[in-house]
């Protein structure tokens, strides 16, 4: 099924959900684990910049003294296409060899699907939400799902509210399934997040990380400014999400690639 993107006024210019300019994007590379460094709409970046300033020169400090800080698992998520779960998910595709490159290295390469990929996934299996292709928030790099520094688990089983083996599929009110756990960070951006433009949005979802940007709410922003007089992007890789994925699955050469099938196959062999 085809799904229409939605438009949306971003500093007085339109932007097709999922279809962001690849001059609009920006990566923070701050805490960045296991190579995801996700992309987001450069005015979300400088709030989450002024987040880490006012954390560090303010001290604030955990449960356990800790320099409160944060890591982000996603970000601008582009629209993709029908079909991209299959794609992505079949022995050929560039999906499957990251998540086997996963598995058998132990390096998490992140979130690096599409609105479709991951909306058809939710379809199939039932498990974490995901809206309409071309309605969700990661698809103008507005929302982030993010949660305490460090994070040593994935995100089902740290700081959500996701059960295992409960459909999330039929949600269509809050969170029935029980209190939504966040960690420290969550709970503290659920807390301060107004005062630099941040909502937390996951609680029709179960979702403890999920918390979107409006640059119109963002007291912290001060006067605002155009893409073209920002000019703080001093280490920024404007490559297109799109294109990061597709140079991490070049990297992967043929050999490898067999090797994983290989491997993935005497693992099934196993297991059957």
């Amino acid at each position: 099924m085809e799904f229409t993107p939605l438009i949306k006024k971003l500093d007085n210019i339109e932007y097709t959900n999922g279809n962001m300019p690849d001059d609009t994007l920006r990566q923070l590379s701050h805490n960045v684990r296991n190579n995801n460094n996700p992309y987001m709409y450069y005015q979300t970046k400088g709030s989450l910049e002024r987040i880490i300033k006012y954390l560090y020169d303010n001290k604030i400090v955990n449960s356990n003294g800790q320099q409160l800080d944060f890591t982000l698992e996603s970000g601008y998520r582009p629209l993709g296409k029908p079909g991209d779960y299959e794609r992505l998910s079949s022995k050929t595709g560039p999906q499957f060899y990251l998540r086997a490159l996963e598995a058998n290295t132990g390096i998490d390469f992140g979130d690096d699907t599409t609105q479709y990929y991951t909306y058809e996934l939710w379809l199939k299996e039932q498990k974490n939400f995901a809206m309409n292709p071309g309605t969700s928030m990661h698809g103008w790099g507005i929302a982030v799902d993010i949660y305490e520094y460090p994070k040593n688990k994935r995100p089902e089983y740290y700081g959500g509210g996701f059960i295992p083996g409960k459909s999330q599929k039929s949600i269509t009110g809050p969170w029935k399934n029980g209190p939504i756990k966040q960690d420290e960070f969550q709970k503290w951006l659920k807390e301060n997040g107004s005062k630099f433009g941040w909502t937390w949005k996951g609680l029709d979802y179960g979702e403890a990380w999920h918390f979107e940007y409006d640059e119109n709410n963002d007291p912290s922003r001060g006067p605002k400014t155009t893409l073209e007089t920002n000019n703080n992007a001093i280490n920024f890789n404007l490559k297109p999400k799109e294109l990061n994925f597709k140079r991490k699955v070049e990297t992967i050469t043929n050999k490898k690639k067999q090797e994983i099938v290989d491997w993935i196959n005497g693992i099934e062999k196993k297991i059957k």
